[in-house]
């Protein structure tokens, strides 16, 4: 059996073993913790809205290319079922009132542009 004197100058970790021990147990526990926290209330929402762009572009290019008026369900501001945007073949199109996104107390109120059929933001 060898006693601590006969293990000579290797055994054992070194100071620097351990700093870059801990340094990649850092680098894990950050990567770690910034994936299991939920998203912001404000990341939502702009979720919400680059989505609802995309179906929008969708929409508008659908009804381009079937040349037939396209319908999108959107939210609505003053009723809790929502309202309706029509996309039309030329291009253009038309919301039945303004859409509003909310996630966590931040709202956002959009209007759909006749003429470009793009969403704009509007005030509050």
């Amino acid at each position: 059996m060898m006693s601590r004197s006969d293990r000579g100058p290797d055994a054992g970790f070194t100071l620097f073993d351990v700093l870059i021990s801990l340094a990649i147990l850092a680098a894990i526990l950050a990567i770690a913790t910034t994936a299991l926290r939920p998203p912001s209330p404000a990341l939502l929402l702009e979720r919400q809205l680059a989505t609802l762009k995309n179906d929008a572009a969708l929409a508008r290019d659908r009804a381009v290319r079937l040349d037939r008026p396209v319908a999108l369900p959107v939210p609505g501001c003053q009723t809790d079922e929502g309202s309706e945007a029509l996309f039309f073949p030329d291009g253009t199109a038309r919301a039945t009132g303004p859409i509003c996104l909310t996630q966590g107390g931040l709202s956002r109120r959009l209007l759909i542009e006749p003429i470009t059929a793009r969403i704009a933001e509007t005030g509050p």
